[in-house]
């Protein structure tokens, strides 16, 4: 005699009773058990509630085979917490976690012959603020490439979601941002300008608030170098008996790098006249005026960097021709870097152009070591001050 509608894994008491005509014998009893299978899944597992530190998970018994679980194993898995309970019920409680933890929950139904398949679940604790980062130093820089660090909050750092990372030039006021995930408390700024000064922000974000704002100012490196080329394309240029006019070009990619410039000349015959008038770096030319006639002068250009260095002058020599000779001479100076033949000079005029100024003697009589006059909006020279009694032949042409 079979009886197939029996559940497995269940137990049942089997009574058999023997018949005759107006009699029975006594009752034999036998307990049997159906034979075991494998517990299906458990169901609909989630989390019942969730705190700071700790999650209630609970599930519902498989549908297939559910007489045959014996208990259920709940193990779950964090940053850095793996661990794992046996529960009888349909419930547990986990406890010790970390609070903005995400975690990953499995339920596993377990009976005499195996183990069913696990159910999966994905939980977090609840947030909590956290206070604010710290140490935001560059550890590393180029002319371009700012590499910067910081250290994560010290309490409730895994409510952290991402850090924002933002820079903004002071002096060209260029900007930009970037988003780090919350296990990466560093990175590199590119496409930044040098010897700029940038301010460069890092901000915590988190799902109740952001931290404050923690700021560090720090400057590009300088594409220029001591003793190396500033400028480029000198040329001096004679625009009149006693006048000549010097232009320059500042190397591209170091313009921010330079502070000022550096002009200066003197006589050939009289080196220790040397006089020198320092410029702002937006400046690109100067004239100098009431030079001597009938003598040639060494003009040097060089450029005042933003470390305090100079870089390399660059030197060249014009003739002042006597009164009498009336040839203007413009002389092009080629970059520093680039091969050339020895200086030549062509016989045609050169402007100086609408906007400078030259400062000139408004009369012709003057000593033959008068003082020599320049012009650039910005300049500043001690050294061509006139005493009083000379003060009044200065004019300014433009």
């Amino acid at each position: 005699m079979s009886y197939p509608e029996l559940r497995p894994c269940t137990s049942h008491a089997v009574h058999v009773i023997a018949w005759t005509e107006g009699a029975q014998s006594s009752v034999i009893s036998e307990q049997v058990n159906t034979h075991n299978e494998v517990p299906d899944v458990p169901t609909d597992l989630h989390v019942n509630y969730a705190e700071v530190d700790k999650v209630n998970l609970e599930w519902h018994a498989p549908v297939a085979n559910h007489e045959c679980v014996e208990w259920y194993v709940v193990c779950w898995k964090g940053e850095q917490i793996e661990s794992c309970n046996n529960s009888t019920d349909i419930q547990d409680l986990i406890t010790g976690l970390a609070p903005c933890g995400e975690y990953s929950l499995n339920v596993t139904a377990v009976g005499a012959d195996g183990s069913s398949e696990t159910s999966h679940l994905a939980a977090r604790t609840r947030t909590q603020a956290f206070n604010d980062i710290s140490i935001l130093e560059v550890k590393s820089s180029d002319s371009t490439t700012l590499e910067v660090e910081w250290k994560a909050p010290t309490k409730n750092s895994e409510c952290v979601q991402e850090y924002k990372v933002c820079w903004i030039g002071q002096e060209t006021g260029e900007e930009g941002c970037m988003i780090q995930t919350r296990a990466i408390t560093k990175a590199t700024i590119t496409g930044l300008i040098s010897c700029v000064n940038y301010t460069v922000n890092v901000t915590a974000g988190g799902a109740l608030k952001n931290s404050s704002i923690v700021s560090m100012p720090v400057m590009t490196n300088s594409t220029l170098i001591q003793d190396k080329p500033a400028i480029q394309n000198l040329s001096l240029s004679r625009d009149s008996e006693s006048n000549i006019t010097v232009t320059w070009q500042p190397l591209v990619e170091g313009m921010m790098c330079v502070r000022s410039y550096n002009v200066c000349w003197e006589q050939q015959s009289q080196p220790e006249d040397s006089q020198c008038l320092e410029l702002p770096s937006s400046e690109d030319h100067l004239t100098i005026s009431g030079l001597h006639s009938g003598t040639t002068y060494t003009v040097e250009v060089s450029a005042v960097l933003v470390t305090g260095e100079t870089s390399e002058i660059i030197r060249e020599d014009i003739p002042i021709s006597d009164n009498n000779d009336r040839d203007l001479a413009t002389f092009q100076v080629n970059p520093p870097d680039v091969a050339r033949g020895p200086p030549g000079f062509q016989n045609e005029e050169h402007s100086t152009g609408k906007g400078r100024k030259n400062l000139v003697l408004s009369e012709p009589g003057r000593s033959p070591r008068g003082p020599e006059f320049i012009s650039s909006p910005g300049a500043s020279n001690s050294d061509s001050a006139l005493p009083p009694a000379h003060a009044h032949i200065l004019t300014s042409l433009v």
